[in-house]
């Protein structure tokens, strides 16, 4: 694994994408190589050198210090 191996970006509309940086190994979503920017969605793989990912991404985000849903009454 590279020290700047890939990278995850968001854009405007909240959607994920994965870039390979040029790493000597690649970068793999879903067991191909990645060529180009791609999006990510729910569930995906992401092998990075030995490593392998999942992107899951929470319907809502909460602020630092917000209660979870569970304990709103």
């Amino acid at each position: 694994m590279s020290r700047e191996h890939c990278a995850i970006t968001v854009d405007r509309d909240c959607s994920f994408f994965l870039q390979d940086l040029g790493s000597k190994n690649n970068t793999y979503l879903n067991k191909k190589p990645l060529r180009k920017k791609r999006q990510l969605f729910y569930g995906d793989r992401v092998l990075v050198g030995g490593t392998m990912l999942r992107f899951f991404l929470e319907e809502e985000v909460r602020t630092k210090g917000s209660p979870p849903d569970s304990a709103k009454a």
